[in-house]
Parts: structure tokens; sequence; C-alpha cells
């Protein structure tokens, strides 16, 4: 499965950026829109790559959902007195769950390179016949 250019991505930065900004303003609905969509995203992508029998890693995928989304939503809900605690964990939780999605995405980018090209172009030739 090849990666384009237009692929949406739950690592993408724009969404990451619109996420910590919900987190930081505490805006709810910047938060939860962004974090319902990079959820949905993660988990398709999982999904999809499961069917096509593709590595899916659960163990990790659960840490990456847990620390990057469940953490800062109950951080987000329970609303601390103290915003100083909630930020702190809130913004670790989210930067240790995009370290991990980014690391996946990277793993699970199919690079063609010249030699793959060939031996595909091969395959594609010799199925022909």
């Amino acid at each position: 499965m090849r990666v384009g250019p237009l692929n949406f991505h739950s690592a993408h930065t724009l969404l990451n950026g619109l996420y910590l900004t919900g987190i930081l303003t505490g805006s709810g609905v910047i938060f939860g829109l962004t974090g319902g969509m990079k959820c949905f995203l993660y988990t398709y992508r999982k999904i999809l790559f499961k069917r096509t029998g593709r590595k899916v890693r659960p163990l990790i995928s659960l840490l990456r959902v847990g620390l990057g989304f469940l953490l800062p939503l109950g951080f987000f809900l329970l609303n601390f007195e103290n915003m100083a605690d909630y930020y702190a964990y809130a913004i670790l939780g989210v930067i240790l769950g995009e370290l991990i999605d980014r690391i996946e995405y990277y793993d699970e980018l199919d690079i063609v390179t010249p030699r793959k090209q060939m031996l595909l172009d091969m395959e594609e030739m010799f199925d022909q016949k």
C-alpha cells in the first residue's frame, strides 16, 4: 500500500496543531472534533491494515490510543482546580501519543526504490505470460 500525497493521516501536523490548540485553550469543541477525527483516522488505518494482512501491533496501538486520546480526555473532563497539572499531563500524553503515531507512520511507509520497482515490473511481466 503506497502512501500518496493526498492521503489523510492521523499524524498530519495540521490536525496535531489543532488538537494541541484545543487542549491549551480549553476549547472542548476544537479538542473534541480534532481528537475524534484523529482517533477515527488512526483506528480506520489499523482496521484497513488488519484486513489487508499488514502488521498492526495491537499493544502499541492500545498505548497510542491510551496516551494520546484517553489520558488527555480524562484530564479534560476532570477539570482540575490547578490547571497546571491538567496541562502538564494532558500535553505529555498527547506528545507521547503523537510520537508513537509518527513512528508508526514512517514504519508503515511503502517506499518504492528502483530495485523494488524493477522487481514489481518483472513480476508483472512474468504474470502476463
